[in-house]
């Protein structure tokens, strides 16, 4: 009698057992080749003159425009330190997330301005108060493995709110965060802070629950302040994602290859830099070619063309065999429609037939101006989903049921047997999609579920796992962010 097997309830994640392969070895070696040659003959903004000191030293050049030429052999030296995973605990010190090159992870986004309101549908500002309804959703989805300081919220003074917006999300998740706030002193001050819930220094290092986003700015420029929130994660012993957001025929060649070439040149500097400083640290690489929309001048995030590159981006990570970010569950659409659906669903496709190691922008709509708990809800759905269809087949012998088929024999049915009663539970069942044989369902029925579903997570008792010797650590740091207000 053959019987699934279960998954374990921390096994969200989506393994596959194939990959989509768009590029090739040939085409990789190509991109990289390229990439290489723009980081030794094109050059390099560094914004920030220890950095710029440091790479000279180590035997990059000056060129042109006082750009900073850094060699094929920098970047070679730099890849054979850099790990090709990591981990990520939660809050409490368990594991949560394994970056292997063969598991997949999902959250959410931190740069939205508005929020979808489930009760109303409309795009309204984004407060502390709707960012908590957004964290309680994401804490309560099983596909979402990790959350983000969700947004850029409007009632709090902007030269703490991304203090704030952490420290408020931590009071309702145990599972692991991302942060990406506006300047390097907001990485130091988060970082202190997830310092002081480990432990200590040592702790942080050694079971890290928090990793930092920063970015270059195309075409070529890494800002000083990138390069020091880049800095402050690696020497806390914090992952941290370096990644160039490029629009195609705007701050990229319009050519997917020569974006690919462009980026990966930035995003190799960025690993060249931190190497440079901390050999070993965890670095995540992340790329979003993505097109400029000329009818709106808007970098799309539902174009065929986006979700395309950032798979191809994957696999040129896995070609340096580092870790990738990747960017999926987001939408262009401001509601939750059928346009919603496809992008969604098609990126989603995309990203985890291929390479991406932790994927975001759950919840992101409008262009990643606002988010949604709402398309959380229906983008755990279709995770889950995609789990089953990433499974592979079981083609054991005992699989293959032999006996049982040559008992049932011709005109027999199955409905009896052990290995249907036994497995007949382990069919994926969706809570929001409609499978019923009756025409009185009403049209509606399939937003009505994921709205009812949304508003029951909002209205759901906070985490119990939380541990509440976090919360006197939290009201001490937010005491102390609030004292700038005064500065």
């Amino acid at each position: 009698m053959a019987r699934v097997k279960k998954k374990k309830a921390t096994e969200h994640y989506v393994s596959p057992s194939y990959k989509l392969q768009i590029l090739g070895k040939e085409r990789c070696e190509k991109i990289d080749s390229y990439a290489r040659r723009i980081m030794e003959e094109v050059g390099m903004i560094i914004g920030d003159p220890d950095v710029r000191s440091r790479l000279l030293d180590a035997g990059a050049k000056e060129i042109h425009n006082g750009y900073v030429s850094i060699p094929s052999c920098m970047v070679d030296k730099a890849l054979e330190t850099v790990p090709s995973g990591f981990k990520l605990y939660t809050v409490n010190g368990e594991l949560a997330m394994d970056v292997n090159k063969v598991n997949k992870y999902f959250g959410g986004s931190t740069s939205s301005l508005s929020y979808v309101d489930p009760v109303t549908s409309k795009i309204t500002t984004h407060t502390m108060e709707t960012s908590s309804h957004v964290a309680k959703v994401a804490d309560a989805l099983p596909n979402v493995n990790y959350l983000a300081s969700n947004g850029l919220i409007a009632d709090c003074d902007p030269t703490i709110a991304g203090r704030m917006n952490f420290s408020n999300t931590l009071k309702y998740t145990t599972k692991p965060m991302y942060f990406s706030p506006d300047y390097a002193p907001t990485y130091r001050d988060i970082v202190d802070l997830a310092r002081d819930i480990k432990g200590g220094s040592d702790a942080l290092r050694e079971k890290p629950f928090i990793f930092g986003y920063c970015e270059p700015v195309p075409p070529f420029n890494h800002s000083g302040d990138s390069l020091k929130k880049l800095i402050i994660c690696s020497e806390a012993g914090v992952p941290c994602v370096y990644m160039p957001y490029s629009m195609r025929g705007g701050t990229s060649p319009i050519f997917l290859a020569a974006a690919l070439a462009q980026n990966f040149a930035e995003i190799l500097s960025g690993l060249v830099i931190q190497q440079l400083y901390y050999p070993g640290a965890a670095f995540i690489a992340g790329s979003m070619p993505t097109i400029l929309d000329m009818k709106t001048t808007t970098g799309s995030y539902g174009a065929p063309e986006f979700h395309f590159g950032i798979a191809a981006s994957a696999e040129m990570a896995d070609f340096y065999n580092v870790p990738f970010f990747g960017t999926a569950g987001c939408t262009d659409s401001q509601h939750l429609d059928m346009q919603t659906a496809s992008e969604v669903t098609m990126a989603i496709l995309s990203t985890a037939l291929t390479g991406a190691d932790i994927v975001h922008d759950f919840g992101v709509m409008n262009h990643a101006s606002a988010i949604s708990p709402e398309l959380y809800v229906y983008t755990n759905e279709v995770v889950d989903m995609l789990r089953v269809y990433q499974g592979g087949i079981d083609c054991s012998d005992d699989s293959f049921l032999f006996e049982t088929i040559k008992k049932v024999g011709p005109r027999g049915h199955y409905l009896e047997e052990d290995s249907t009663l036994c497995n007949f539970k382990q069919v994926w069942y969706s809570q929001i999609f409609d499978r019923s044989l009756t025409a009185e369902v009403a049209a509606d029925s399939f937003t009505n579920k994921i709205k009812e579903k949304t508003l029951e997570l909002i209205n759901a008792p906070v985490n119990p796992d939380i541990d509440p010797a976090i919360f006197p650590i939290l009201d001490e740091h937010e005491k102390k962010w609030k004292t700038l207000l005064n500065k």
